[in-house]
């Protein structure tokens, strides 16, 4: 069996076969015979799994340079995947919290709320709940991310609930700011309205 390669693909599959044969004469003779098959099945199988591989290539160059976190959950809250980018969000190896609980990573203020948020979540396949949450760097300090929790685990592709997470503690505080900005504003206007 021998395959016929043109630019890196196989084109066809062609089996040589001999056998004896006997001429008008009687005289016996060797024969080389061969059958060529196309393997358009091969090709496609080929072409798909150099997609797929494209593709999870892709998948993971945009999840590791992402300043977005993604976490995989299992239904009890156990973290199976974390991205890379965990590290820049709350000072975690990503390999660090493999086999933890995802909850660990709440700040205790919020953890309830979110206990309840994810298991409303699981219970409902294809489910989507977002929220903002406080959650805990490696040094104890602590970080706004806002979250959307979709449940795929019934997705055969993914099994998991899907956790994304985007850092929003400049925004949380530059909305602080203007709070007590407009507070003292507020302050200051009725100070000036008593001595009118």
């Amino acid at each position: 069996i021998c395959p016929i390669v043109l630019g890196g693909n196989v084109l066809a599959i062609v089996e040589f076969f001999s056998r004896r044969m006997r001429g008008p004469d009687e005289q016996e003779f060797a024969t080389l015979s061969a059958i060529g098959s196309q393997v358009g099945q091969f090709i496609q199988r080929k072409r798909a799994e150099q997609a797929v591989q494209a593709s999870e290539k892709r998948f993971r160059a945009l999840i590791e340079h992402s300043h977005d976190v993604v976490l995989l959950l299992s239904a009890e809250g156990t973290i199976l995947y974390a991205s890379p980018s965990i590290g820049r969000l709350l000072g975690y190896a990503a390999e660090e919290l493999i086999g933890r609980i995802g909850s660990d990573l709440v700040h205790p203020d919020y953890l309830q709320e979110s206990v309840d948020r994810f298991t409303r979540c699981v219970k409902q396949p294809g489910a989507v709940v977002k929220g903002e949450r406080l959650l805990l760097n490696k040094d104890g300090s602590s970080r706004w991310a806002d979250n959307v929790i979709v449940n795929l685990l019934t997705e055969p592709s993914v099994q998991a609930v899907v956790l994304h997470l985007r850092d929003v503690s400049e925004r949380k505080q530059a909305e602080a700011a203007l709070r007590e900005s407009e507070q003292r504003f507020r302050d200051f206007a009725e100070i000036a309205s008593d001595w009118l």
